[in-house]
């Protein structure tokens, strides 16, 4: 009993559960002669040492400013572009702008029914001009400028916007379960970045598919291009150029999700046995001009994948680490930057264990490492998170 409890909590804190399957690809090009990442869990290292894929002379730490304007209460997402870091908090509905210092500059916090104002805040992207926010719940999209000030805001017409993101000069809104003008369900849609010239892909039978579960995909906006995946996909769909076209086809071998059991919701597929057998939730996608990651599940145990590009291999681990005294996930890539954050209670919690880390020389040495130190020293348990900025090798 206990187990069947930890995995349905194990479930539910997933924070991209998707359900996967057969690669559609109407309005979003076929699926042959594209590269397959096979991934065979029985092979999987048990531990690997990320070092190799990281440039150590180029490791930022950021304490991000603590004040009454400013207070985060969790980062649901993070940006850094154009010197600054962009933080979303999906608590308090606002948007945190911080230049590279960690100095807090402005934010996006408009709650309202009037112009520039959301009722909820469904999904954040920044790109190199814009602020977009998207309010699921009012059907509207505002754009704000990248020092908070507001531009506009449009409706989304034939399709309910759960996600966003930018491609060249279409954006791109993810729709979780509504029916477009037409009476199919699309999972994407695009229109250019006034809500015109609507345009949609990759399209699915709700009735096959459980879906009440929220935040049922995930991207990555990264090395001139975005790439996702999608709850009822197997494909890892590439988005350059304001195009959708399949990329990669994923192979879980023997641990694949049967198609009669994608409807089922999570308690079934408990009471089923199902989750320890087959992959039913993919945490997240990332990308580097010659690297690939996803983090997927198998039950409660989690894996990362790295496909290299140029080879076409593809190393498969339950657990990365490298010379950081925090846990290390290549799921937030931007630029070729891994971007995470560390939430203050917990560094306060393990200051003596870091600190102890830092001063036996058992992290990378330089300017991290004594920035590093500064930062776990001057912690308090109520500041706002610490970024970590990390360049990988090409």
């Amino acid at each position: 009993m206990k187990t069947t409890l930890n995995l349905f909590a194990a479930l539910f804190v997933l924070p991209f559960l998707f359900i996967m399957f057969s690669c559609a690809g109407e309005d979003a090009g076929g699926c042959n002669n594209i590269p397959v990442i096979r991934m065979d869990v029985s092979s999987a290292e048990k531990e690997y040492d990320i070092t190799p894929l990281m440039d150590t002379s180029d490791i930022k730490i950021v304490p991000l400013e603590t004040n009454q304007d400013c207070l985060i209460a969790e980062v649901s997402r993070i940006f850094v572009l154009n010197g600054h870091i962009y933080v979303f908090d999906k608590q308090t509905k606002g948007v945190y702008i911080f230049d590279m210092s960690g100095k807090y500059v402005n934010k996006v916090h408009s709650i309202g029914a009037g112009p520039g104002e959301y009722t909820d805040i469904s999904d954040v992207f920044i790109d190199e001009n814009n602020i977009f926010i998207t309010d699921y719940y009012i059907n509207r999209i505002l754009v704000y400028g990248l020092d908070g000030h507001f531009v506009r805001d449009f409706k989304t017409e034939g399709f309910f916007s759960n996600m966003i993101f930018t491609s060249a000069d279409r954006l791109f809104s993810v729709n979780l379960s509504s029916k477009s003008n037409d009476g199919k369900t699309y999972q994407l849609f695009s229109s250019d970045k006034y809500g015109r010239n609507v345009e949609k892909y990759i399209p699915y039978n709700r009735d096959d598919i459980y879906t009440s579960v929220s935040g049922l995909y995930c991207y990555s906006a990264s090395a001139g291009e975005v790439l996702f995946l999608t709850q009822t996909d197997d494909t890892v769909y590439r988005i350059k150029n304001g195009k959708v076209a399949p990329a990669y086809k994923l192979d879980f071998g023997d641990m694949h999700l049967p198609y009669e059991l994608k409807s089922k919701n999570p308690l079934e597929m408990i009471r089923g046995g199902h989750m320890g057998r087959y992959v039913v939730s993919t945490d997240y996608v990332s990308s580097t001009h010659d690297l690939l990651f996803l983090g997927f599940h198998i039950g409660v145990d989690f894996y990362t994948a790295i496909y290299d590009k140029t080879s076409g291999t593809t190393t498969l681990a339950g657990k990365i680490f490298t010379k950081i005294p925090f846990n290390m996930t290549l799921r937030f890539i931007q630029d070729g930057c891994v971007v995470l954050s560390y939430n203050a209670f917990t560094i306060n919690q393990s200051k003596a264990a870091i600190l102890d880390k830092i001063n036996d020389g058992r992290v990378f040495s330089g300017n991290f490492s004594s920035d590093l130190k500064n930062a776990v020293e001057n912690i308090n348990p109520h500041d706002n998170p610490v970024v970590l900025i990390c360049k990988l090798k090409r």
